[in-house]
């Protein structure tokens, strides 16, 4: 039983995650039309072919239909999209420029930077705007890696979870390349990384972890702090990094909480839209630069910053805070929670209860 299980926390989790976004399509009821395929053309003399919708060849309106693929991508929040307009048409100046157009642009980025940054609870400083999930985790664990053997030639061991999104596999395939040495660390039969097994795979060689903060299709939350602690002990210098993509708005996603030196999030799953991310770097971790060019984001990744999503990611990160939307999987229960998740028995639910 659930109840009974080591990880039904992070089944309990996970399924907060699946929740707020199952990829599943559900149909109005409405008077057969001649707008459905006919019975002729549908499996077992259905009216309405599912397997014709899901090949994109059945002739329904966007609006007959209920969207819950939210873990996909999510539809632009209305106060997001009015967030964007003003650096459409108005402040519309590039952010380095000295006049009054430059200085507004600026002002946004400012202020969308303070957003996201308190989002995470880190530091201004410490928030990278980029394009997206994939170019943050391109950025996070090439520049890492990279720059770990730099610092040690020995330093070329990668670490990641069986189960991590496939930009994560490429990435890797691309560093192996490189002479990295990539591990994947397998997972239980409920998608939780197996730490015993990862304690014996971390060496004094690794450079960098990577492991995400949930998984899109089975929910499954990682122990992300409990990683941290496992580093501490047997590879110090590893960098460990996390793709809380597909959290934000779901999950409580705090750096302080989950220990990590770099985390990356995707503005299209919470309210923004596509085409605008963020790399959160600790203070005081060095990766490099990841596009050299105009010194911008710090000198870590030149071009013209893209004020219109830079606003919108940030505006989309203030109402995940106004909103305080989060499931923390280590906080005490609410009274009316589920019984899997008031139960604290487990020695990894006890870890993420008293910290590090």
């Amino acid at each position: 039983m659930l109840t009974d299980h080591p990880n039904r926390n992070y089944i309990a989790a996970g399924a907060a995650v699946l929740a707020a976004g199952a990829a599943y399509y559900a149909f109005k009821s409405k008077p057969k039309t001649n707008k459905y395929p006919t019975a002729a053309s549908s499996k077992n003399n259905d009216p309405f072919c599912i397997y014709d919708f899901l090949l994109g060849k059945a002739n329904v309106n966007v609006q007959d239909v209920i969207y819950l693929d939210n873990n996909a991508t999510t539809p632009i929040d209305s106060r997001v999209a009015d967030e964007m307009l003003p650096y459409m048409f108005e402040h519309f100046g590039n952010p380095s420029s000295a006049h009054l157009y430059g200085t507004k642009a600026k002002e946004a980025i400012v202020l969308a930077r303070q957003r996201v940054s308190k989002l995470l609870e880190c530091d201004e400083k410490c928030v990278c705007f980029c394009s997206g999930a994939t170019e943050s985790l391109n950025w996070a664990l090439k520049c890492g890696a990279r720059s770990q053997k730099l610092r040690s030639s020995e330093l070329n061991h990668i670490v990641i979870s069986a189960v991590e999104h496939v930009a994560v596999m490429e990435i890797c395939q691309s560093l192996e390349k490189e002479g990295f040495k990539v591990t994947k660390a397998p997972v239980t039969p409920e998608g939780v990384i197996d730490l015993q097994k990862l304690e014996g795979i971390i060496n004094q060689n690794t450079c960098l972890v990577s492991v995400m903060h949930a998984n899109a299709e089975v929910g499954a939350v990682q122990p992300i702090a409990f990683i941290r602690r496992l580093l501490k002990q047997k590879a110090p210098m590893a960098l460990l990094h996390c793709d809380a993509s597909q959290t934000v708005g779901k999950l409580r996603v705090s750096v302080k909480d989950l220990n990590v030196d770099l985390l990356t999030i995707a503005g299209h799953k919470f309210g923004a839209p596509k085409g605008c991310g963020a790399l959160y770097i600790r203070e005081g971790v060095e990766i490099g630069c990841f596009v050299h060019g105009g010194g911008q984001e710090e000198g870590r990744r030149g071009g013209t910053e893209n004020v219109i999503l830079d606003a919108a990611l940030g505006k989309a990160c203030e109402l995940v805070t106004e909103a305080n939307l989060g499931y923390d999987p280590a906080a005490p229960p609410r009274a009316n929670s589920s019984p899997s998740i008031q139960k604290k028995e487990t020695r990894e639910t006890d870890i993420f209860e008293t910290g590090l």
